[in-house]
């Protein structure tokens, strides 16, 4: 189009609306007693006095009972090696969130089997997964995604105790694997992990039968 073109029109208008100026959600409830929480969920808070908010206050509230839903769902304790990099360097350990309550992992950390805390407001949703590897670029480059994070040391290939628990120091799980009958022999360097037979196995991880 030219300029000044006879063809060319700009139609404007002006739509105007009542607006709540408080900030405040048409939606909220107003309360004076404290609120009752009585399961592990992320509350974001701010208070509002004499016509101002406050910085938003972000944390999450954890029972120690809903760490209870948190199971182990993969052991790759002893898998295939590399072309030049050897079978330690692509372990790995799959835990899911199996309860109804997004929880906060921050400081649950394995006492037995490898080295590894979980930092600070690790959030996991319900059903959801966080994979630790022993080594966070050959995971990667193996499996095509990076891994929540990167414990020390390394699982026995031989079978050990893998515990961990809450940074409170209570036990939340704690199973004794095997690499012989009647554990699965595959998961012994044939390729193969260790997997639980129910899709939210129970708290009790130590029966070979549940592998």
């Amino acid at each position: 189009w030219e300029t000044g073109s006879s063809d060319f029109l700009i139609n404007a208008s002006l739509i105007a609306s009542e607006v709540n100026t408080s900030g405040i959600s048409d939606n909220a409830v107003a309360y004076s007693e404290p609120v009752a929480v009585d399961h592990s969920v992320h509350v974001q808070a701010r208070t509002y006095l004499d016509g101002s908010w406050s910085a938003m206050t972000d944390r999450f509230i954890t029972f120690a009972e809903d760490l209870e839903d948190l199971r182990i769902t993969e052991i790759h304790y002893h898998p295939l090696a590399g072309d030049t990099v050897g079978d330690g360097e692509f372990e790995f350990i799959e835990l899911k969130n199996t309860g109804p309550s997004t929880l906060d992992l921050g400081g649950v950390w394995f006492m037995d089997g490898i080295e590894y805390t979980f930092p600070p407001e690790t959030q996991l949703g319900p059903g959801e997964f966080a994979v630790i590897a022993s080594n966070t670029l050959q995971f990667a480059s193996r499996y095509g995604f990076v891994p929540t994070g990167q414990y020390s040391g390394n699982l026995d290939n031989g079978g050990e105790w893998i515990a961990f628990g809450s940074a409170d120091g209570d036990t939340l799980t704690a199973m004794l694997y095997g690499d012989s009958d009647p554990w699965p022999p595959l998961a012994d360097g044939g390729g193969h992990s260790l997997v639980p037979v129910e899709f939210n196995p129970d708290r009790d991880q130590t029966r070979p039968s549940g592998w």
